[in-house]
């Protein structure tokens, strides 16, 4: 598999989009569990990395373990709500 080439306007278009849909669907009154509040700063300290050695490849594999991580979380969140 071929790595793509660091394109920083891409990686930060792509990062906003993210961030929008992350606002967007977030549950009213979700807060991360300690566990997951963890892993979400080893990732975006990964991605900073991945972000300074331009490694696009390591770079989309992050982003796309944060999205799964907030899907996940998000998903939670409303299944402890709703039986609440």
């Amino acid at each position: 598999m071929p790595v793509p080439a660091w394109d920083a306007d891409e990686a930060s278009r792509i990062k906003k989009a993210a961030e929008a849909w992350m606002e967007e669907h977030r549950p009213a009154g979700y807060t991360p569990t300690a566990v997951e509040d963890e892993k979400m700063s080893i990732l975006r300290t990964r991605q900073q990395r991945a972000w300074r050695t331009k490694d696009m490849f390591a770079w989309q594999q992050i982003h796309l373990a944060i999205l799964c991580l907030a899907m996940g979380s998000f998903r939670r969140f409303r299944r402890l709500v709703g039986t609440l």
